[in-house]
């Protein structure tokens, strides 16, 4: 496993809500919702 580096970023709360919301059904973390739409995406 590759060492994390923290990361603040901002978003709109739609957004920010939108992730979370998504993260928790599928059981995953925020940061893993991010990881994969990097690798789908670039």
């Amino acid at each position: 496993m590759m060492a994390k580096e923290k990361l603040t970023i901002y978003l709109s709360a739609d957004i920010a809500r939108s992730m979370r919301v998504s993260a928790a059904r599928r059981g995953i973390k925020d940061s893993d919702l991010v990881e994969e739409a990097h690798g789908r995406n670039f």
